[in-house]
Parts: C-alpha cells; sequence; structure tokens
C-alpha cells in the first residue's frame, strides 16, 4: 500500500482520494519532471551538449551514454523522460552550470507553491530530493498548462537520439510499464531504496 497518495481529475480541484498528502518523501526520478521544466524554459532545445566522465559515472546505464558523446538538448531531454536517464539529466544540468541548475529546480518550485518540497540533485538520486504528493500535483498540473511536450514525451513508448559526432541513432525505450496501456496520457515513475516505488 502506498504511504501516501493524491488521486484526482486534471484541472479540478475535488479530489477522489487522499492519504497523507501532505507528507514528504524521497522523491526518486519523479524528480526529472521539474528538471525537464527547468530544461524547457532556460536552453535552447536544439543547442548541443558533451556528455562528460561525471555524468556518465551517474548510478544507472539508462540511454547506453560514453564521455564525450554530443547530443542536441531535446534528445537528452527525450533520454531523461521516456528512459529515465541519470547520466542525460546530470549532462544537462552540467551544461548549464550544475549549482545554477538545481537553483533553478527550487526557484520554479517555490514560485509553484510546493513548499513542502527540497531539491539537491537533477535525476532524484539523493534522499534530499523530497516532496509530497500535494506539491507534486501543482507540478504536474502546471507542466500540463504550461509545458505538455513534457507530458507527451512521458507518454513516449519509445524514442530516437542521435550522437552528433558520429550521426548514429540510438533507440532508448521506455521504462514505465504503464507506457502504452489505454487512456494514460503520460506520467513518471521512480524507484530508489528509500523512495521504494514512486508513480
Amino acid at each position: 500500500l502506498a504511504r501516501s497518495a493524491l488521486v484526482g481529475e486534471v484541472g479540478n480541484p475535488y479530489l477522489l482520494f487522499e492519504k497523507d498528502s501532505d507528507r514528504q518523501w524521497p522523491l526518486a526520478s519523479i524528480t526529472k519532471l521539474i528538471s525537464a521544466v527547468v530544461v524547457v524554459e532556460g536552453f535552447d532545445l536544439n543547442d548541443l551538449v558533451t556528455v562528460h566522465e561525471t555524468a556518465v559515472a551517474s548510478e544507472g546505464v539508462s540511454g547506453g551514454f560514453t564521455a564525450r558523446e554530443i547530443f542536441t538538448v531535446q534528445d537528452l531531454l527525450r533520454a531523461m523522460l521516456v528512459v529515465s536517464s541519470n547520466d542525460a539529466a546530470v549532462a544537462l544540468a552540467e551544461s548549464y552550470g550544475m549549482d545554477a541548475f538545481i537553483e533553478k529546480m527550487r526557484s520554479k518550485a517555490f514560485l509553484l507553491g510546493m513548499n513542502q518540497s527540497s531539491f539537491f540533485d537533477p535525476s532524484g538520486l539523493s534522499v534530499l530530493n523530497q516532496s509530497t504528493p500535494k506539491d507534486i500535483a501543482k507540478l504536474v498540473q502546471f507542466i500540463i498548462d504550461k509545458h505538455p511536450s513534457i507530458i507527451e514525451m512521458t507518454a513516449q513508448k519509445e524514442t530516437t537520439i542521435t550522437e552528433r559526432n558520429t550521426g548514429l541513432a540510438r533507440r532508448v525505450t521506455a521504462n514505465n510499464l504503464l507506457v502504452g496501456q489505454p487512456g494514460f496520457i503520460g506520467g513518471k515513475t521512480g524507484y530508489t531504496v528509500e523512495a521504494s516505488g514512486n508513480l
């Protein structure tokens, strides 16, 4: 059973179900939703980003990245959302400046009234990345209203990204089992030992 939850209809203030919806919990890869907002609002999606060794050293191998590869911001954003690539999240944040990127995450959360949320890395690996179902509902509503392309990316079963040094295309496949199910319009999952499974 979920430790905390909130269920409602998009755009409808009346909730269908909630349980401890003010309870803070480690976000895991749900973090990547606010990282995606920072990317969409602060980057040119056609710009090129070099993947550095520090990004490749991130936990997990989703996306199959290696050091010195070059991708567009758009392709790294897709990899971050479709296959939940930690490497892609770190590469994007490093290209902006890691501290500045995290500060943007925090300031966006503040502007959205996510007062029970904290962010310390762009991927969600840190147990210090925490939020509540109520705060995440605010973020998701904002994304649906202002950046629906983010939600659309999370609904893709697979996507193709292109390494710019070689011109080779790479297919990445969604790791969210809900993708492709009838009625699924998008969403994000996350898992760490501390968070268990988030949705």
